[in-house]
């Protein structure tokens, strides 16, 4: 680990709830950081990953926070210490990874005259698309504490997607010149490679965190009626139960792995082994998602996608190119679509080949560590040391 003491640098500090996730979806951005010639911090809860980001040459703080608490008493705690911990380090930017980090982290910073804040908004989550009663509510509270912490000078609102921008737009959060799309978490299309399909039955697969929203439950059915229609579909689970209210149990896992052609593989660490294995991916989510890193894995692999057709998704499969999108929750549908794929090698082979030119492009990890490397230039060049240039934005015309 680097001594900060010696590191002339600009500090750039993440806050991230959990380490995995950073391991996972800001590997890219981080090392653009490096290419502008700052000094990279985590703040985040520590789990199996606090080495693999020390040994990156990473400055790690650790934080005892929940990521689904919403305990006030925690909270404040939370705040408290990442008030102290932001006045003791001075970074000139602060990157707030995802709505609670962005919530806590933004107003940590404004006690703390942070001259710079990033909120990256890496989806809108429940919050913003569950019609339920408790959403609604939640609503209320989040979107004036979002304009609070993000209408401001300084503050810039990272999307992964065009159609989560301009929500936050219309709704009056954010303003349009204050915004930035650098379209997702990047995928390592050297390491992430095509590779001829696996002989055997046709398997699909699904990876991700085995959550009701995913809709893993209806990818369960649909491959169930696939089958009880004679065809030898396989399906490969790749995750593990957790603490989200929607996820599945560990006695449901179970019970999957137990039915005639379903695997559920548990947490899995080579994901291009996965891919690999399966002939198609398959992400069945019933909610929006913000830019899926599974499927841009998939792509690169060389893999066609059935997904459900949604904002966020459909930046990565794209009908009748690389994908079929189907309605959300429509498992008719995704039954059918996971049928035509199926029976069909010329079309998986001919969509795969679409998935991995389209990742090439600009949802590779060059590509993002490349534009996350000009975004933070700009804002160096830009950012300001004084406390008053934390002025708060007027409202949007």
């Amino acid at each position: 680990m680097n001594d900060p003491a010696a590191d002339s640098r600009p500090l750039l500090l993440y806050l991230v709830t959990e380490d995995w996730a950073f391991m996972s979806h800001r590997l890219p951005v981080a090392r653009g950081a490096e290419e502008a010639g700052m000094r990279v911090g985590v703040m985040t809860r520590v789990g199996r990953h606090g080495g693999d980001i020390q040994a990156l040459g990473y400055d790690l703080y650790p934080l005892q926070w929940v990521r689904r608490s919403l305990n006030p008493l925690r909270i404040l705690r939370d705040l408290t210490q990442i008030i102290a911990l932001y006045r003791r380090l001075r970074p000139r930017i602060a990157q707030h990874v995802a709505l609670k980090a962005v919530l806590i982290g933004g107003l940590a910073a404004r006690f703390a005259d942070i001259p710079a804040q990033i909120a990256a908004i890496n989806g809108v989550g429940f919050v913003f698309t569950d019609p339920g009663l408790k959403a609604r509510l939640m609503r209320l509270a989040f979107v004036p504490m979002l304009r609070f912490v993000l209408r401001r000078e300084h503050v810039m609102a990272w999307f992964q997607n065009a159609d989560d921008r301009d929500l936050f737009i219309r709704l009056g959060i954010v303003v349009p010149e204050q915004t930035v799309i650098l379209r997702g978490a990047g995928v390592d299309t050297d390491i992430l490679q095509p590779a001829p399909e696996a002989a055997g039955p046709i398997t699909c697969a699904y990876a991700g965190r085995m959550l009701r929203s995913k809709g893993v439950d209806a990818l369960v059915e649909a491959v169930r009626r696939c089958r009880a229609e004679g065809m030898d579909l396989r399906l490969l689970l790749a995750g593990s139960a957790d603490d989200n209210p929607t996820s599945f149990s560990q006695q449901q896992l179970e019970a999957w792995n137990r039915m005639e052609g379903i695997e559920h593989l548990g947490h899995i660490s080579d994901i291009g082994d996965l891919w690999r294995r399966a002939h198609i991916a398959v992400l069945p989510c019933r909610v929006r998602e913000g830019m899926p890193k599974t499927l841009l894995d998939a792509a690169a692999c060389g893999r066609p996608i059935v997904a459900s057709d949604l904002e966020g998704v459909r930046e990565v499969a794209r009908h009748g190119h690389n994908a079929i999108l189907v309605p959300p929750g429509d498992t008719n549908a995704l039954a059918a679509a996971l049928a035509a794929l199926t029976k069909d090698a010329a079309r998986r082979q001919n969509m795969g080949r679409e998935s991995r030119a389209m990742v090439m492009g600009e949802m590779s990890a060059a590509a993002i560590q490349a534009g996350a490397a000009a975004i933070y230039r700009r804002i160096i060049a830009s950012s300001r040391s004084a406390p008053d240039s934390l002025r708060r934005r007027g409202p949007a015309s």
